[in-house]
Parts: C-alpha cells; sequence; structure tokens
C-alpha cells in the first residue's frame, strides 16, 4: 500500500486488472480522530457522493450500489480529503 499525504489529505492509485470497466459499489475508511472529518472523496477526478449521517467521529461508510462511479482498465487515483492537515500527522 503507498499512499502521498498531501496538506489536507491523501491521494492512493487503485488498479483494475480487468478488461473491462468496473462500477464501484462502496468503501468503508476509517482515520485517526486527528484528522476531523472526511469532506471530499473522488476517484479518477469524479466525484463519490459523502452521506454525512454514515460519518463518525473517525470512520465512513459509502455504499454507492448503481451510482458508483465506474474505474477503466488501468490505474484510478483515490482522492480523500479531511479537515485536518495529514503530512503535520505523519510528521508527528
Amino acid at each position: 500500500l503507498e499512499l502521498q499525504y498531501e496538506d489536507q489529505g491523501l491521494r492512493w492509485t487503485l488498479f483494475n486488472k480487468a478488461e473491462e470497466r468496473l462500477g464501484l459499489e462502496g468503501l468503508e475508511l476509517s482515520w485517526p480522530e486527528a484528522l476531523g472529518s472526511v469532506t471530499r472523496v473522488t476517484l479518477g477526478g469524479q466525484k463519490i457522493p459523502i452521506d454525512a449521517s454514515k460519518q463518525t467521529g473517525t470512520s465512513l461508510d459509502i455504499q454507492l450500489a448503481d451510482q458508483g462511479p465506474v474505474i477503466a482498465p488501468g490505474t484510478s487515483e483515490l482522492s480523500i480529503d479531511s479537515q485536518m492537515s495529514w503530512t503535520e500527522l505523519v510528521r508527528h
């Protein structure tokens, strides 16, 4: 797992090794409390809707069913932004 830390978030390269496009059905995320709430999630530049009622202080369960983004063969970047700085957390 290789994460790229940025000031307000992280980036993670995902791989679709299939030959066809695949739909994302959901994501379960958890993070340190010091980062606050997740403010935005994108996959391959497509915004993933965040339901605030499904977010606790340290986790988020996103269920997308048929409305999720489509992942093309190859690589796609998952971006997760938060209220607080990831780079500050990583340094400590």
